[in-house]
């Protein structure tokens, strides 16, 4: 009888294992890299869409930079506006991140736009993707970054591959009216490996007036005395300016209260009382004293060059 009830117990317990293992095989297996590079927000969507390199650590993304080339490219950006990762949006993108090779390394706080916009200019010119001239598109499809971010980002890009690879290069930002380019103004100071984009205009070569905000114009309230007509009535004439004299026969005569009204024009209101005074409060627009209408001014750090040279160029 033990015998019988030690077998079925072993039966049982074989049974019970079998069940498991096969409850456990029916699990779908879940990618080691998809562990590895999990992420919040708006990353964890694009990890599902696009080739991406990322940080070691996770970050959470506030902010998204589109970067049209042709390769494109998306940069995650957290809310320091640095850059944790950078995906390609198709698959030119994907050759130029093998080029980049482990672009974040050991970096636990990401990059700076400026670098990563620079460094993959850079690569995508080398790469080929430019001949005679090099332009790039950016636009920030989530989140906000600051303008003076995308500023000296814009410029950083545009000035070194013209540095590296000799050819006239833009970097335009149409959603905060950026068109970084290389030209006559400013080819003298992008060309000298010891300047750097100017901390005060960040490569505008000019600031805003802040008095009339960059329109060139302001506006402003004066208030004035008007005298405006009312509707006061004299109660004895009821308005006419005149009343019946039945002293004489039925005559009409002038209302001795009101006069006749206003000037004597028999409209029956008090002179007196037939106006009121108010205050009026009147918009005017004038230039701008303070730029004289230009709406900015030419930044004195830079000269309105927008850049900066440690070492003054040699001059032949």
């Amino acid at each position: 009888m033990k015998k019988q009830l030690l077998t079925i117990g072993l039966l049982t317990c074989i049974m019970a294992l079998g069940c498991s293992n096969n409850a456990v095989s029916e699990e779908p297996d879940v990618p080691a890299e998809a562990v590895d590079t999990e992420q919040s927000g708006i990353l964890a969507n694009l990890q599902e869409e696009y080739v991406t390199t990322a940080m070691e650590t996770p970050k959470e993304v506030v902010s998204t930079v589109h970067l049209e080339i042709n390769p494109s490219f998306t940069l995650s950006l957290d809310e320091n506006n640095v850059v944790v990762a950078i995906s390609a949006v198709n698959e030119d993108a994907e050759d130029v991140l093998d080029a980049l090779g482990d672009y974040f390394g050991k970096a636990t706080d990401g990059v700076e736009l400026k670098y990563v916009m620079r460094d993959i200019a850079i690569t995508t010119a080398n790469e080929g993707y430019a001949l005679d001239d090099y332009s790039m598109e950016v636009s920030v499809e989530e989140g906000e970054v600051p303008d003076f971010v995308m500023e000296e980002a814009c410029w950083e890009a545009a000035a070194e591959v013209y540095r590296e690879c000799n050819i006239e290069a833009s970097c335009v930002c149409e959603d905060m009216n950026i068109n970084a380019a290389v030209n006559e103004n400013n080819i003298e100071y992008i060309a000298n490996p010891e300047s750097h984009v100017c901390d005060w205009c960040h490569g505008n070569g000019w600031y805003i007036c802040n008095i009339c905000d960059g329109s060139g114009v302001t506006t402003y309230e004066q208030e004035h005395e008007e005298r405006v007509r009312n509707d006061y009535v004299c109660p004895v004439c009821g308005g006419k300016g005149w009343v019946d004299d039945g002293m004489h026969g039925g005559e009409t005569a002038i209302c001795g209260n009101c006069g006749g009204g206003v000037d004597g024009a028999g409209n029956g209101e008090f002179n007196q009382l037939a106006y009121d005074t108010v205050i009026v409060t009147e918009t005017i627009t004038d230039t701008c004293p303070s730029c004289n209408g230009a709406g900015q001014f030419p930044c004195q750090e830079c000269g309105g060059s927008g850049w900066i040279i440690d070492t003054a160029p040699n001059e032949e």
